[in-house]
């Protein structure tokens, strides 16, 4: 079975016709990201966690004050993990449990 040729073109060869194609769709971003929002951080159940240098605060030192801390305290393992954990070396520490009933202890 042969197929019959198109109408002849110019110069007298046989014509092809090309499908028609739909037009070309608008892109879509690959990310669509939500628009801003406002974010509210979370409400503090407990006090501010301070830290300074032990003494006045005034000059450096290698001994720090740490006030805010949970009542009941923490044990020593686990404060001595929160600064090993930031790869710096304790090398004493000291819990100062709530004596006063406040809901804070200090190091």
């Amino acid at each position: 079975a042969s197929e019959a040729p198109g109408p002849p073109g110019p110069g007298g060869g046989a014509m092809q016709a090309l499908p028609a194609l739909e037009p070309p769709r608008p892109a879509r971003p690959a990310l669509v990201v939500p628009p801003r929002q406002q974010v509210q951080p979370a409400a503090s159940a407990g006090s501010t966690l301070r830290v300074k240098y032990a003494g006045d605060g005034s000059q450096e030192s290698d001994n720090l004050y740490i006030s805010g801390l949970p009542s009941p305290a923490p044990d020593t393992a686990t404060l001595n993990g929160i600064f090993e954990g930031l790869g710096l070396t304790v090398v004493r520490s000291k819990i100062i449990p709530d004596t006063r009933g406040l809901g804070i202890s200090a190091a």
